[in-house]
């Protein structure tokens, strides 16, 4: 899934087959898929049978059974360029063909939220037939809201607790499932002035729970410290409605000359709190923010070497103590 914005809908989708064959016509039968709904998020693949007019049910032959081409047309599309990636549109080939559609190609806002492919098929006498296959758009959930908020009176990253809260969404396929996401920025070098890449990273899988309070790394610092985070919310088809909103995460508010120590000390507190849970899933989360923690620019300076080299040590012995 592309993160292209703040609200950002996939949907699924049922399926109603209309075939129509006269004798002395070429085949075209288009296969239900085993699933009444397609999730849109996942690739859609479409799988028919197409033969000449005069193939015998016994055998296969490209005397008989071959055709000339075939082709795949949408409702509402106003050229194959419109799914632009999907393989098997056209070809020349009979017996089992197979249309394959990457995610996202449908144009959205069809009336109805039908999509009706034609599957057309002429053979070598140049007689035709064409087949319809109508899949019907579930969308996400909707009317929701998404928030992020911190008990304490300015965030801090690895010390605050942050509650990251969905509320109020509704859809009639449930029940429905939360997946929250924040945004890691790192650092080419210590005086901050290149920024990589951001990268968006899962806080665990989705879940019941409506609900999450973590801790989170510091926020980009070339952007006043600010963060953005993210909500997917799951019918129970699979159709997803995302959210995001902002918030702005510090760096702690020790004195550089006592960063290191202050960090380590927030680490060991931590971890040892977690460890006590006996929540994996809650230590593996921590161990992943407190590595983008020690990505801060400022940690990597050598005068913080014995404390940031210590949590590596901790951090690996924890993850060995996990996989055993």
């Amino acid at each position: 899934h592309v993160w292209g914005g703040a609200v950002s809908l996939v949907s699924a989708a049922s399926v109603q087959v209309a075939v129509s064959v006269q004798e002395a016509l070429p085949e075209a039968t288009i296969y239900p898929p085993d699933s009444a709904y397609l999730s849109a998020d996942l690739t859609i693949r479409i799988s028919a049978f197409v033969a000449g007019s005069a193939c015998p049910a016994e055998g296969m032959s490209v005397a008989m059974c071959g055709i000339s081409g075939y082709e795949w047309t949408l409702d509402g599309h106003s050229s194959v360029d419109d799914l632009d990636g999907a393989v098997g549109l056209t070809g020349a080939s009979y017996g089992l063909i197979t249309l394959v559609i990457p995610p996202g190609r449908l144009i959205p806002g069809q009336a109805g939220n039908l999509y009706t492919f034609n599957l057309r098929v002429t053979d070598l006498t140049g007689a035709t037939t064409t087949s319809t296959l109508t899949l019907e758009y579930n969308t996400g959930p909707e009317h929701g809201s998404f928030t992020a908020a911190t008990s304490d009176a300015t965030g801090y990253a690895l010390s605050s607790t942050f509650t990251l809260s969905c509320s109020g969404w509704v859809d009639e396929h449930t029940p429905l499932s939360y997946q929250f996401f924040y945004t890691a920025t790192t650092y080419s070098d210590a005086d901050e002035s290149v920024v990589t890449p951001v990268n968006v990273i899962a806080l665990g899988g989705a879940q019941l729970g409506t609900s999450l309070s973590t801790e989170l790394p510091q926020g980009n610092l070339k952007n006043d410290n600010t963060m953005t985070l993210y909500a997917r919310v799951y019918d129970s088809l699979g159709a997803m409605t995302e959210v995001s909103v902002n918030i702005k995460v510090l760096r702690d508010a020790t004195s550089v000359e006592a960063r290191g120590t202050a960090v380590k000390a927030t680490y060991d507190a931590r971890i040892a709190e977690l460890v006590r849970t006996g929540d994996p899933t809650a230590i593996y989360r921590y161990i992943g923010i407190v590595g983008n923690v020690l990505g801060d620019p400022v940690l990597k300076q050598s005068r913080y070497s014995v404390e940031v080299g210590d949590i590596f040590s901790s951090l690996l012995a924890t993850i060995t103590d996990l996989s055993t």
